[in-house]
């Protein structure tokens, strides 16, 4: 239950270091190999953080590090035991963003999207995050739907390669399993009473399931929904994806035309996000 990239370079060396004697304790994650881009004798170190486990690791990161915060998976508001959610992650931006050692924030995203609610603590985040100065990129290689939603409130994207990085589903869908021909065939008819002053209540299910009529579904939730999601890239992304794009229809892009329809700014490694976020944060400073 433990995701394997973490599992493989952040869990499996630091157990390693324990076994053998070197662990120097609170750095899970230690990259001292990373060469400025722009600034010479400028240190970076970029970390992976586990959810709730080892944020303690950028109270003991050396002045401009790099905080490479995870968002891997099905995208849920509250972690379940196999995944982390956007309350376990959240966390780990604020006390990034409030760290003085840490000089910028890269989230690393791999992602089809998933639960609507898990996306306004994303966002409080990263805005709270850009608030204090430090420059957020955005990482993914699969970055769909809620993912792409609040990694477009980033300085910087980056798509991960031309190969298998998919970015967009820029949209909003609901789906359910009508059993009813199947209950009535094993005589099971399921029979709900509203009070009287609850007429309105599940109005939209209702009339789905009852009448096989979608529009109050679509009219009271689906459309404001996609309406505000669609709002909120055209400002995030303004001047970078066209207006009459079909990533606003729902459209997943990938390779050469993630870039050019303006989803991402360019491609590029997890490391070559780190270097990005340095740099930026570096920039800033002069």
């Amino acid at each position: 239950m433990v995701d394997r990239q973490i599992a493989e370079e952040v869990y499996l060396p630091w157990l390693e270091s324990i076994r053998n004697g070197t662990y120097q304790g609170g750095m899970l994650r230690d990259r001292e190999a990373f060469t400025p881009m722009a600034y010479s004798g400028f240190f970076k170190q970029g970390f992976m953080m586990g959810g709730r486990g080892p944020m303690e690791a950028m109270d003991m990161a050396p002045m401009g590090s790099v905080a490479v915060i995870p968002i891997f998976g099905e995208f849920l508001k509250y972690g379940t035991d196999c995944a982390y959610g956007a309350m376990d992650i959240a966390p780990a931006i604020y006390k990034a963003a409030d760290l003085k050692n840490i000089s910028s924030i890269v989230l690393d995203t791999d992602s089809g999207g998933g639960s609507e609610s898990a996306v306004p603590p994303f966002i409080e985040a990263i805005q709270y995050a850009r608030s204090k100065g430090k420059p957020v990129v955005g990482h993914g290689d699969m970055v769909g739907s809620a993912a792409y939603y609040i990694l477009s409130f980033s300085d910087y994207l980056l798509a991960d390669n031309l190969i298998s990085s998919a970015w967009g589903s820029i949209g909003v869908y609901v789906s359910y399993m009508d059993y009813k021909e199947k209950n009535k065939k094993d005589g099971v008819e399921q029979k709900t009473i509203y009070a009287p002053q609850s007429d309105l209540k599940n109005q939209e299910y209702r009339e789905m399931v009852d009448n096989n009529n979608p529009q109050p579904l679509i009219d009271n939730i689906l459309e404001p929904s996609a309406a505000r999601f669609i709002a909120t890239v055209r400002q995030n992304r303004k001047g970078k994806i066209k207006a009459n794009s079909d990533a606003y229809r729902g459209k997943l892009y990938e390779g050469q035309s993630i870039v050019e329809e303006g989803l991402a700014d360019g491609f590029g490694t997890l490391y070559k996000a780190i270097e990005v976020a340095a740099s930026m944060a570096m920039l800033r400073k002069m």
